[in-house]
Order: structure tokens, then sequence, then C-alpha cells
């Protein structure tokens, strides 16, 4: 017996109105958000961009030239969040930090740590931050 699935659609209705060809990550609870290279974030509802945005990021007085003053996320690796939180979780490897959204974007805290220097991934779970950096696994318990 083999497994049967049905075709294969594309979920974004239209593909001109949001270019995700940058993407790096994506995260889905009732909508689905793409993470972008440039550190900007596209959420999806029903197969449209829902204008989302994320603001109030901290710059860390880096370069951030070329980027809105709320997109200042320096080299996005990772977006985590779901039905079950009520928090978007990004990792930004250039900046060695953890940066957490409400839903609605609203910047909240961010994580940052020198330890960090190798951000590779990153997942929530219970509300617990768990970085892997390096050869190295770090929580984070709010």
């Amino acid at each position: 017996g083999g497994t049967n699935y049905g075709a294969a659609g594309s979920y974004i209705v239209d593909t001109s109105k949001a270019d995700i060809a940058d993407a790096v990550d994506i995260a889905i609870d009732s909508s689905i958000y793409v993470y972008k290279k440039d550190g900007t974030i596209v959420q999806f509802l029903n197969g449209e961009p829902t204008g989302f945005k994320i603001y109030g990021t901290p710059t860390l007085g880096t370069n951030t030239e070329g980027k809105d003053a709320d997109q200042v996320l320096l080299s996005p690796i990772k977006i985590v969040t779901g039905s079950n939180m009520n928090r978007i979780y990004v990792a930004d490897k250039g900046g060695n930090r953890v940066v957490v959204f409400d839903k609605d974007g609203e910047y909240l805290t961010q994580y940052i740590s020198s330890t960090f220097d190798d951000l590779r991934d990153m997942w929530v779970e219970d509300g617990v931050i768990y970085i892997l950096s390096g050869s190295s696994i770090y929580e984070i318990r709010p």
C-alpha cells in the first residue's frame, strides 16, 4: 500500500502582493508568519498578507542603514510562535539576541548575551526559551 496525498497548492493567493523569495523561516498559529532575511516579518491570513509589522525594536547602536526604523533585526535565523502562545520569538544572530514581540508586532523584551555569538537555532516550550549557540544549549526562563 502506498501513501496518498492530495495535490499540492499554493497557500498565497496572489504572489505579487508579498515577495517571500528571501524567507529564512516560518511559524504558524492561525496565521503564517514568514521571517525574511532583511529582518521583516510578513503575516498571511487565509493566503493574504495582513500588513503586520514589528515595531519598537531597540537598534543596539549598530549600523542599520537602509532599514526602516522598526525593522532593525540584523541577521534573522528563526521565528517561533503558535496558537498556544501569545508572543512571537525571533532569533537575531547578528544581534546575539532573542527578541520578543506580542501578536500585534509590538516589541516586549529582548535577551542579549555574548554567549549567543554563534546562534544557530531556538525553540520555545511552555514559556522557556531554548537557544543553540555553537555547541551549547542555553535556557532562558523569563
